[in-house]
């Protein structure tokens, strides 16, 4: 620690502190875990921070715009590295409200990726110059004293300009946290993207209400709609909508969504609400009712259009004069507790106004769905960093088993040792641990990048040169002067990192690890950016490696060309986007007795479309019969605000909850399709059944829906999904068949 904090681990007899925003009702004392001033004469120049500074009532000190501000704490919770499971507390910031860019506050979690601390919050923003006091909750598993030390450490990051701060708390978490965290990122969101100057190009052409003279009558109209076709605030009831059953089909041991709109007839709705209600004999169902977020995306050629970006925890909001609002409600049921059998709900809707029900029948099916595991089934995605543990769990409940993780972000620490390295796995014992106690099965360990930009993507090889000999830059020369193979002194450092890793992952009951030495190998015949024929060779001397260094280990390659079937010989998962290139590689791969995998992904997760993703991820996947899949990315991106910059994800982590975008439910959905095939194929074996004319039917028709632009029949597919809902028929047709052969 390079300065001195003054701090306090209260007592019975010490002061109190009120948490910010405490109503009347509220009006109680609680008691901080701990306090740091940085009203004091130590020196915090060296953590970032300004002087001490004096405002009428006030000593403080500013964190500077573009330049980290530290502060470290001594755990609080006692000697573990993390708080006790489940623990969750409020860091309170006392700051002068003085920039008009809300400002991040980050925790050293031990577990964050690319940068060493993760994001909790954004605060102030307003630039009214008053003093306020802010609450930025932190979870157990986003919060680690760091390696050696018993310090907890949080940052304060302003973006531009700089801002003060007083005094820093540790309260305990207080029950209306997560609303509050909840309302204040959207708040921030909305507030800086008012501000942003750029054209609106909206995503689809608004509607006008058709209603029936009944409905014409009530200010407050709920209309169904399927969660395949995105509602927007500009929807409105369309003829047949206002009013209808929400029916649901699920089979033991699933999730479904249902989705409504409700529109605005005739005046402003005010703190509407949504309750979903059953009889009290109902079999458990566990409602879980979203109410999506309508942000800015952009739409192309630098214009940005409204969208349902996320999908927030129920929350009561207003609904403007001749909008519309997209509700979305996922049923859970148990495969043990939940018995089949049709049961009659209600959805009641309640606004200042009025209130409204609309009937909810749920169909629970007479047979349990294999789960992923069960049905020999993987699917992974691309993160930065080491995931929280509650966001694991979200993750397994959408059919997640798998995670992608890549070498910037995540690997063991390495220091020089001698003539060689040496690795420490404390981290990451930690987290894989974690991770396979919540039904991680694998990783895809990427150790470089896209070749593009080689060499400074092969990301293992620089970084070993680097521990090593201090600079990255001899290694560049190196391989400019021999591209295509690995340099001499990097080899013996690449296979030890790979043989320990390997042996300490067995030996400690990791996941199983599946190393590729740099994304997209086939792209070494794109002869663009770093790419081009060095790129194959490479490649496949690093696989060589792999395998020599750790028997027994499986080596994966993301064929991004058909022609990367060559690299069949030196991999064992061969995974593609291809496949509209070549449609029979899934059958080529299979001969020489390798596994077939695919992958798909781009920009289109924080703005795709459910459709899109259950229609890729389900039944087309399926028709191939790759076994397992990947998308990129998962968490590729900013927090929150996505009009900005690359952004490649589809979900984004609270200290509570993983908020969803339609996209990532709609992955979930096309698993769950492909659950549904595998159980049936499972009943058909054990029925001695001969289902391959029907399977094969269903294989063409998915891989018309599927298929890109150029071989689709009768127009785009994607506007025809969102009306025609050819893939929930592609599923009822799979569940008669279940229902037939039992």
């Amino acid at each position: 620690m390079r300065c001195k904090l003054v701090w306090a681990v209260l007592a019975v007899a010490a002061p109190f502190i009120l948490w910010a925003g405490a109503s009347a009702s509220q009006d109680q004392a609680v008691r901080a875990l701990a306090i740091l001033s940085l009203a004091t004469t130590h020196d915090f120049a060296a953590e970032g921070w300004s002087g001490v500074l004096e405002d009428v009532g006030h000593l403080y000190r500013t964190a500077r715009g573009m330049q980290a501000a530290w502060v470290r704490l001594p755990s609080w919770w006692g000697e573990a590295a993390r708080p006790p499971a489940g623990a969750r507390y409020l860091i309170e910031i006392s700051y002068r409200d003085d920039l008009t860019v809300p400002t991040p506050v980050r925790v050293y979690s031990g577990s964050a990726g690319f940068s060493e601390h993760l994001e909790l919050h954004r605060i102030g923003g307003l630039g009214d110059r008053r003093w306020k006091k802010a609450l930025v909750p932190v979870s157990w598993d986003t919060l680690r004293t760091r390696q050696g030390t018993t310090l907890a450490e949080f940052i304060v990051a302003p973006l531009t300009g700089a801002l003060p701060v007083e005094q820093l708390s540790v309260l305990p978490i207080d029950p209306n946290a997560e609303q509050r965290y909840n309302a204040e990122t959207r708040a921030w969101v909305a507030r800086v993207q008012s501000q942003l100057s750029a054209p609106r190009h909206e995503v689809a052409a608004p509607q006008t209400a058709e209603l029936t003279p009944e409905w014409q009558a009530h200010v407050l109209v709920p209309y169904t709609r399927p969660y395949t076709e995105l509602l927007f605030p500009y929807a409105a009831p369309q003829a047949g909508e206002a009013g209808a059953p929400l029916r649901v089909r699920m089979a033991q041991g699933e999730y479904e969504p249902v989705t409504f709109g409700v529109y605005a007839n005739g005046t402003d709705l005010h703190d509407v609400t949504i309750e979903v209600v059953f009889p009290a004999d109902t079999p458990p169902l566990a409602p879980e009712v979203r109410t999506a977020e309508y942000a800015l995306v952009p739409t192309g050629d630098g214009t940005l259009g409204t969208f349902p970006q996320r999908l927030w925890p129920a929350y009561p909001l207003v609904i403007p004069i001749g909008q519309s609002h997209w509700f979305w409600i996922t049923l859970k049921t148990d495969p043990t507790a939940t018995t089949p059998g049709t049961y009659q709900g209600q959805i009641k809707i309640t606004a200042k106004e009025a209130a409204v029900t609309l009937p909810l029948q749920v169909e629970v099916l007479p047979f349990r769905l294999l789960s992923m595991q069960e049905a020999g089934l993987r699917m992974g995605a691309c993160i930065r960093g080491l995931l929280p543990a509650h966001e694991l769990d979200i993750l397994r409940e959408h059919n997640f088993n798998m995670l992608n993780i890549w070498f910037p972000g995540v690997s063991p620490q390495m220091s020089k040792q001698g003539d060689t390295i040496a690795l420490d796995f404390s981290l990451l014992d930690e987290w894989m641990a974690t991770a396979k106690a919540r039904g991680m099965e694998s990783m895809v360990w990427f150790l470089g990048g896209d070749p593009q930009g080689y060499p400074w993507t092969l990301s293992i090889e620089r970084e070993l040169y680097r521990v090593m000999y201090g600079t990255a830059e001899p290694y560049f020369d190196m391989v400019a002067k021999e591209k295509g193979t690995i340099p001499a002194v990097v080899k013996p450092l690449y296979a030890k990192w790979i043989r320990e890793v390997w042996h300490h992952a067995q030996e400690h009951g990791w996941p199983e690890l599946i190393f590729t030495p740099f994304d997209e190998p086939a792209k070494w015949s794109q002869d663009r950016g770093g790419a081009g024929s060095w790129i194959r060779s490479h490649f496949e001397e690093a696989c060589g490696l792999v395998h020599q260094a750790a028997p027994g280990a499986k080596v994966y390659g993301s064929i991004h060309h058909a022609h990367g079937i060559v690299f069949l010989p030196v991999i064992d998962i061969f995974c593609t986007n291809a496949i509209d290139e070549d449609e029979h590689l899934g059958e080529k791969v299979r001969r020489t007795g390798k596994e077939f995998w695919q992958y798909r992904g781009g920009t289109g997760g924080a703005a795709g479309h459910p459709d899109q993703a259950r229609s890729i991820f389900g039944f087309f996947f399926n028709a191939y019969d790759s076994r397992g899949h990947l998308v990129w990315a998962y968490n590729w991106g900013a927090r929150f605000d996505t009009t900005q910059g690359a952004n490649w994800l589809m979900a984004w982590h609270t200290p509570f909850d993983t908020i969803r975008t339609p996209f990532y439910e709609g992955i979930r959905e096309g698993l769950d399709d492909r659950r549904y095939v595998e159980t049936l194929k499972r009943l058909a074996q054990e029925r001695g059944v001969d289902i391959t004319a029907f399977l094969a039917a269903l294989d063409a028709e998915a891989k018309q829906l599927g298929a890109p632009a150029s071989q689709r029949v009768g127009g785009d597919f994607w506007s025809r999904a969102r009306t025609s809902r050819q893939l929930d028929r592609l599923r009822q047709r799979v569940i008669e068949k279940i229902l037939a052969l039992r």
